[in-house]
């Protein structure tokens, strides 16, 4: 049972693989991006080989939750068949653009906050939700621009996805900070409207600023505000999985362990 004292992953980086296998840290789950693992080759046999000493989770990139393009069956069946391999205890993905006509985007997109994207949305993760037999979490986005046709908050929107696929949600501080920082949305009042209830996964992680504005590189340690903002949380959500992501400018492996037992001195008090 993750809790609050024992419910800190982290992201699972290739680079890291071999030394988490040889060293076998102290970490409570670790996170799996599902499509680093669709190709085949000898890169499985090192996660069946962690999965006998680890619990997993999923995290998708390529799920195109906000897109318009019809959903790839193709894809779909291979995080299936890798759920059921793998037993990941979640999966999740984000509330974005992935791909647009048939291109794939290296980056997530943002989508407006309307009852148009809301039943397309909702209709999409129902399918995904029944296709893959499980229930989905849906991680809120950092963006670097807003839609004069959005009509709702972000918090809102999300409630209101929630209640109409029964989908889960991944909060990720990071992205909410981002925005705040960016477009001075108030992290409070994302925090006081969106339902808690539904949380079931929480991210942390470090952005970067890049001229005026901060980008969620994953590319740095976690900052102080972000730390503050988990503070004020620990009692709603210190029973969750929490995740500390890294995936550029990577350090020593020791740095990412000192990240995420930060996390754990925060939730500690």
């Amino acid at each position: 049972m993750l809790n609050a004292s024992g419910g800190v992953g982290i992201n699972l980086r290739l680079e890291f693989i071999n030394e988490i296998l040889e060293k076998k840290p102290k970490i409570d789950f670790l996170e799996i991006i599902a499509d680093n693992w669709l190709s085949v080759g000898p890169h499985h046999k090192k996660l069946a080989a962690i999965r006998k000493d680890y619990e997993i989770s999923f995290h998708c990139v390529g799920m195109n939750l906000a897109g318009s393009d019809e959903l790839s069956r193709e894809y779909l069946n291979e995080i299936k068949n890798l759920i059921q391999q793998y037993s990941p205890f979640q999966v999740s993905d984000h509330l974005s653009v992935q791909k647009y006509r048939g291109v794939c985007f290296h980056d997530l997109l943002p989508h407006p906050f309307n009852n148009k994207s809301l039943i397309n949305m909702s209709e999409r993760i129902s399918y995904i939700q029944d296709f893959l037999g499980t229930e989905i979490l849906v991680e809120n986005l950092s963006y670097y621009h807003q839609f004069e046709s959005s009509d709702r908050s972000e918090a809102s929107f999300i409630n209101e996805l929630a209640n109409l696929t029964g989908c889960s949600v991944l909060l990720d501080l990071n992205n909410i900070w981002v925005n705040e920082m960016n477009f001075g949305l108030s992290t409070k009042d994302f925090l006081d409207e969106l339902n808690l209830d539904v949380v079931k996964e929480v991210h942390v992680a470090g952005a970067e600023k890049k001229g005026k504005l901060f980008i969620d590189t994953h590319g740095s340690d976690i900052h102080p505000e972000v730390l503050n903002i988990l503070a004020g949380l620990r009692k709603q959500i210190g029973g969750l999985p929490i995740v500390y992501e890294r995936d550029n400018n990577l350090p020593d492996f020791s740095k990412i362990l000192e990240q995420r037992n930060l996390i754990v001195e925060v939730l500690n008090g």
